[in-house]
């Protein structure tokens, strides 16, 4: 992980952290830089944006997920009444910020989804 540079200041690494909701990756550079993520829903590793995707490290590992354009958020396949789409995670009713970007499908040159679901590319 020491590898990783941090998407946000470019000077620090991302490290592993856990708190009370389980393990995510955070900068090393907190305070100074408070930039954090989850990891892989399969594998736990760290995911590395690459394109319109962030891609799970592990090499083992074929996890890919869609970054909403307009945010940098991830992106969610959702399903509405007219079938399923892609929606920003950063969607919030009532909120200060929100984004609600939708797609019906994610061309990102790369398999995108996660195991078990079917993938839209």
């Amino acid at each position: 992980m020491a590898d990783t540079p941090c998407e946000r200041c470019q000077t620090g690494y991302m490290v592993v952290r856990k708190n009370q909701y389980g393990i995510f990756y955070g900068c090393n550079q907190y305070p100074l830089c408070g930039h954090t993520q989850k990891g892989c829903p399969k594998c736990g590793g760290i995911l590395i944006t690459e394109g319109r995707s962030r891609v799970c490290q592990n090499r083992d590992c074929e996890v890919a997920e869609p970054v909403c354009p307009k945010c940098g958020g991830g992106m969610i396949l959702r399903k509405g009444k007219y079938g399923q789409f892609w929606g920003c995670a950063n969607y919030r009713t009532n909120a200060g910020f929100s984004c609600s970007h939708t797609e019906q499908a994610v061309n990102s040159g790369t398999r995108v989804g996660l195991p078990d679901q079917d993938y839209i590319t």
